[in-house]
């Protein structure tokens, strides 16, 4: 994780996936159900695991 870069980008959620709340948002709405799906949609994997929270918390506001 490059934190200076997410520092710089506050709705960069993974600077090693460049992964944007808004892609992570758009793959919900397109209906991943979790957090792996998320990924794959995202044509990325994890790699630090430091989005997988964010990711899941955003999930589980989904209604």
């Amino acid at each position: 994780m490059n934190h200076e870069q997410k520092a710089r980008e506050p709705d960069l959620v993974c600077t090693c996936s460049d992964l944007y709340r808004q892609d992570i948002q758009d793959a919900i709405d397109g209906g991943c159900e979790d957090a792996r799906e998320v990924m794959y949609d995202q044509a990325t994997q994890f790699r630090c695991e430091m989005c997988r929270p964010i990711i899941e918390r955003m999930l589980s506001r989904r209604d």
